[in-house]
């Protein structure tokens, strides 16, 4: 089952494992593909490279994330409808693994096996 999250642009964070981190970060289009064994969430972040200001802190730090994709540790989502979209699919299938795939237009598509978490009204998408 595909599902649409959320098509308009909201902001996310990001953590690395080499202490890095981004809080500058907007992503669109998050969609849902679910099915028993799989729940699979993918952000477009691509609009973040279409910057004209090559100095903004959204097109550095989506270039940050591209130089940097292998260190990812957590990506976390603050948007209450993409919440209750997760939570909604985790109860459906609780026993599924969780993927992750992040957009970044030319630059390429990376893809995580993550586990979410819940904490403080915020779902941690936790690397590992």
């Amino acid at each position: 089952m595909n599902q649409s999250l959320r098509k308009t642009s909201t902001g996310i964070s990001v953590e690395y494992s080499n202490k890095g981190f981004s809080h500058n970060l907007t992503g669109t289009n998050f969609s849902l593909e679910e099915s028993k064994d799989h729940i699979c969430l993918t952000i477009d972040l691509s609009a973040n490279l279409r910057s004209r200001n090559k100095a903004s802190t959204d097109y550095v730090d989506a270039c940050e994330l591209v130089k940097n994709n292998t260190f990812l540790k957590s990506v976390q989502l603050f948007e209450k409808s993409i919440i209750k979209g997760l939570l909604d699919a985790n109860k459906r299938t609780p026993n599924a693994s969780w993927e992750l795939k992040i957009l970044l237009g030319e630059k390429g598509t990376f893809k995580y096996t993550v586990k979410p978490s819940m904490v403080n009204g915020s779902v941690f998408l936790n690397v590992y």
